[in-house]
């Protein structure tokens, strides 16, 4: 007999370990044609059930009743038989059902419906039913699940099982709703934060600060110094300011400004086979080594750099670099600071690199990643299917500015509040994962016979 050893001990008086085979038979879906699916219902028309209908967006299908092969009840049992959900365990729904699951056949008279719909979520079950070797498309059959040895108490003892079960996780369901509820407002209480951050409410303006239009004039002139130095005899081109009439006002000492005002925004270099080997191989940095905690430096590729290409597209100290694109508009955008942790480093065009003139980065680097979590990212990425942030968009991209005393105040105080929000979620985190473990220390107790007490009658 199959059985999961380090699950099998002594039973009560009155329990058995009893093999699957001897208490249930199983019966595999049918997979009706395609061509008579419909998406509404419809009179002659019955619910064709999938494994995603059981999650949280299931797509509901329809299919004539003389196509349904295979039907189950509310409280039917059903076993997901391959893939990434192979051994989920089914129930609460009525329809016909595809091949992708398998009905749970038993006489309802000797075993509670329930007490299977718990115990086959134990490891007693679901440990050999995923050492089952058969592809995920084949899933399992019955000479694979019949053998599997299952402790079986008496029918009334099945029955306090499933309702001291049901007591205690409806109470741990209901702490778990408080600590989502909770992980919720902390995001939104995170995200009120970022907004406050760069919209000037964050802290209190001081008006000894220098203005940031004071700021701003110096930065431009620095930009243009830069520019000329690199450029002789070529004329200078001021850049396009900010239309402001469309943009939220500010506070007095605030100036709104375009990216390309503040520093150089320059695209990486395109990755190429014909660059993969060279006398100048040296790192890089892509679109996958941007986190939303920072840099990530476990998996930095080389590529070769001709000495012309190095010196355009070596990283410095301060450096901001986001990335460029993403399949998800959620993720655009996302910023780090480069603090020279890897010399002679370039970076490649899934990443945008933006290089301040005379302005530390912390402030505008905070301000790309409030743009980045809040979705104005997102919003202005073009695309279908990769979402492109684009190097001329950010660069003509309005950033609010403070004065610079004001800036650091600023990162200061969003540092201080991220750290208390960070440490809260990381309790929340640790509750939920303990609330899962005393979910699974109660099904080990229920199907041990420590949940209930026995009644020898």
């Amino acid at each position: 007999m199959m059985t999961n050893e380090t699950e099998k001990r002594q039973l009560p008086d009155g329990w058995a370990w009893t093999p699957f085979g001897e208490l249930f038979e199983i019966q595999g879906g049918s997979q009706p044609p395609k061509d008579t699916f419909i998406y509404e219902p419809k009179e002659g028309y019955i619910r064709l059930l999938q494994i995603r209908d059981f999650g949280d967006k299931p797509v509901p299908t329809y299919i004539p009743i003389d196509q349904a092969r295979k039907t189950c009840e509310r409280y039917d049992v059903l076993i997901a038989r391959y893939g990434a959900s192979l051994g989920r365990i089914l129930t609460g729904m009525e329809g016909a059902y595809n091949v992708a699951m398998a009905k749970v056949i038993f006489d309802h008279g000797l075993i509670n419906s329930r007490y299977i719909f718990y115990l086959l979520q134990t490891p007693i079950f679901q440990t050999p039913i995923h050492m089952i070797s058969r592809s995920a498309q084949n899933g399992f059959n019955k000479g694979d699940v019949y053998p599997i040895e299952l402790p079986v108490a008496p029918l009334p003892e099945q029955e306090r099982i499933v309702a001291e079960i049901e007591k205690q996780f409806t109470r741990l369901d209901q702490a778990v709703a408080s600590l989502q509820r909770l992980q919720s407002n902390l995001a939104r209480y995170k995200a009120s934060v970022l907004k406050a951050a760069c919209d000037g409410r964050l802290v209190p303006q001081d008006p000894n600060d220098e203005p940031a239009a004071d700021l701003l004039a110096r930065i431009l002139s620095e930009r243009r110094t830069q520019w000329e130095a690199a450029n002789p005899k070529k004329k200078y081109k001021e850049p396009v300011g900010v239309e402001t009439a469309v943009l939220p006002d500010l506070p007095e000492s605030w100036v709104w400004a375009r990216v390309d005002q503040l520093g150089e925004v320059r695209l990486g270099r395109q990755r190429s086979p014909k660059n993969h080997q060279g006398p100048h191989m040296h790192p890089y940095l892509r679109a996958a080594n941007a986190t939303w905690n920072g840099v990530d430096l476990s998996d930095v590729m080389e590529m070769n750099f001709k000495p012309s290409e190095l010196e355009t597209y070596r990283l410095k100290k301060g450096d901001i670099l986001l990335s460029e694109a993403s399949g998800s508009a959620n993720e655009v955008g996302k910023p780090f600071i480069w603090k020279e942790q890897i010399p002679d480093c370039c970076f490649q065009n899934t990443l945008i690199r933006v290089r301040l003139f005379d302005l530390p980065p912390d402030y505008l680097h905070l301000h790309f990643y409030t743009d980045a979590q809040t979705g104005r990212f997102g919003r202005i990425a073009k695309g279908v299917g990769i979402h492109h942030l684009g190097a001329n968009r950010l660069a003509e991209m309005p950033v609010a500015i403070p004065p610079l005393a004001e800036q650091e105040r600023i990162v200061a105080e969003v540092e201080r509040r991220l750290s208390v929000i960070t440490a809260t979620e990381q309790i929340i985190t640790a509750n939920l994962a303990r609330a899962e473990r005393l979910r699974q220390s109660i099904l080990h107790r229920a199907f041990t016979g420590q949940l209930v007490p026995q009644q020898p009658a």
